[in-house]
């Protein structure tokens, strides 16, 4: 509980900060607004890199099993969009599952042949007529019990 205060209030404080940063920078908000919203300023604070909780923080108190990822991990590793392997997930296209105490984060499962799939189901374009991606490629392996 001390820990959870202490980190609202430098949070609170960043905040703040950001605020009184952005307004005196000549930054105007988005889409013709008065002023900027309390979304807006922390998305400025976490894009130039003064977040006090990272995700990389959150996720660095949970472990991680063998062959398990950080969802945004793993599509650095096999070079595609955080997005695209998100909906693949969604779609049951890569076996995962959700951590509470990560701010709801998602640690994916992948062995080597898994990415190997993964890489050639990026791979696989499907055209114009948007034909479904071939099953060998959107069947994930079981993952085994650990």
């Amino acid at each position: 509980m001390r820990r959870e205060l202490e980190r609202n209030e430098r949070t609170l404080s960043l905040w703040v900060w950001g605020r009184n940063q952005v307004a005196g920078s000549g930054y105007h908000p988005p889409k013709r607004r008065d002023n900027f919203t309390s979304q807006s300023i922390t998305r400025l604070i976490r894009k130039f890199g003064y977040s006090t909780q990272s995700r990389t923080d959150t996720s660095a108190s949970h472990s991680l099993g063998l062959d398990e990822w950080w969802l945004p991990a793993l599509a650095k590793h096999i070079q595609i969009p955080p997005a695209t392997l998100a909906n693949w997930h969604r779609a049951g296209y890569v076996n995962g599952r959700k951590v509470d105490i990560a701010n709801g984060r998602w640690i994916l499962w992948a062995d080597e042949s898994e990415i190997d799939r993964l890489t050639k189901l990026y791979s696989h374009r499907r055209g114009w007529s948007d034909a479904p991606y071939p099953v060998e490629l959107t069947t994930p392996k079981s993952r085994p019990n650990n």
